[in-house]
């Protein structure tokens, strides 16, 4: 779907890369050479997601302005009545009107300069060039120039479509393999934080814990993709039956772009609350961490992690 593209598209790694109109030494790569790579600029990550768009039959044009600092590039879609939404590459995220998308309010750009894509170029003539000033009827010429570049945008025609290649990752053997570093790495933890602690250091790994936080992580990458976050209803009330009155439930989900169970984590142990949770001192205490990898084309994947803890505190003890 153009929201599962735009999840892909967002993904790849964002390189950095001097303000927009750069000049001489500011070259755009072609799509073949992003993916090869795995990672772009944010003008190329906006390319290749306004390509993909155009694919599934939208009206996709690539935008270049500003925000509050430098400049962006974004994709702008266009509804039958001209109405934009405005995607950005780098997240995935909408802005634009409805209920499906952020309003126009959080937008972060500010100023749209052009837009343009395989058809048309057009130059923004609006005495308002801001995002919300400016009308994106582009076929009002008195809104916007259409630059005459037909002889160039033409010769594009005459590119190989590049193919995308399908993911061949085993995801559950993915999943296992990082769950159990994982376990190792984040029990090493506990075991050097808590060294010498009256009520032990041991991690003990909680089987039926682990698997009720699947659906949850489902719903995060089910949520980045659509914007809804179905089941959290059922997650709740499987929580809480598995979790004894009298005892607390402590959980943190995040999410990463690469498959390294050491680099993960290294980001888990620098949240505070991640380093709060392995700190836990009471009865019965159990800990769980579940894994949940998504394969995209491309050898790309969204992978998720969450750490959890119930536990019945000790009387003036902290956790």
């Amino acid at each position: 779907t153009p929201r599962e593209a735009a999840r892909l598209v967002s993904l790849l790694t964002v390189q950095e890369d001097p303000a927009v109109g750069g000049g001489g030494h500011e070259a755009w790569c072609d799509v073949h050479t992003l993916l090869a790579r795995g990672s772009g600029m944010r003008e190329e990550l906006a390319l290749l997601l306004c390509s993909l768009l155009l694919g599934f039959g939208l009206d996709a044009h690539v935008c270049i302005g500003r925000d509050e600092v430098c400049g962006q590039a974004w994709v702008m879609t266009r509804s039958a009545r001209r109405h934009p939404t405005f995607w950005d590459a780098l997240t995935g995220l909408r802005y634009g009107r409805g209920a499906e998308v952020l309003p126009l309010e959080e937008c972060p750009y500010r100023t749209v300069g052009c837009v343009f894509n395989h058809r048309v170029i057009c130059a923004n003539l609006q005495a308002d060039d801001t995002l919300h000033g400016s009308k994106f009827d582009l076929e009002d010429y008195s809104h916007w120039h259409v630059l005459d570049a037909n002889e160039e945008l033409a010769s594009l025609d005459t590119t190989l479509p590049t193919p995308i290649r399908p993911s061949q990752l085993n995801t559950h053997q993915e999943e296992e393999r990082i769950e159990a570093e994982l376990r190792q790495l984040l029990a090493g933890h506990r075991e050097r934080a808590l060294a010498g602690e009256p009520s032990g250091n041991n991690c003990n790994w909680d089987s039926t814990l682990c698997r009720l936080l699947m659906p949850a992580l489902s719903a995060y990458e089910c949520e980045a993709c659509t914007g809804v976050a179905p089941g959290n209803t059922e997650f709740q009330q499987a929580i809480k039956r598995a979790v004894p009155t009298g005892h607390t439930f402590k959980g943190f989900p995040r999410q990463f772009n690469h498959r390294s169970a050491t680099l993960m984590a290294h980001t888990l142990l620098r949240e505070p609350v991640v380093t709060d949770i392995l700190s836990t001192v009471g009865q019965a205490v159990k800990f769980a961490v579940r894994v949940k990898v998504f394969a995209y084309p491309e050898d790309l994947c969204s992978v998720w992690v969450m750490l959890a803890v119930k536990f019945k505190g000790v009387e003036g003890a902290s956790s």
